[in-house]
């Protein structure tokens, strides 16, 4: 059940959390 819910929150969060991620990529390099 929480697995279902963290996949249904990361599909409705996908384009902020891919931008968020790609910020702190491009932060580390």
């Amino acid at each position: 059940m929480f697995k279902d819910e963290m996949e249904l929150f990361t599909l409705r969060a996908k384009p902020s959390v891919k931008i968020l991620l790609e910020s702190f990529l491009c932060n580390l390099s």
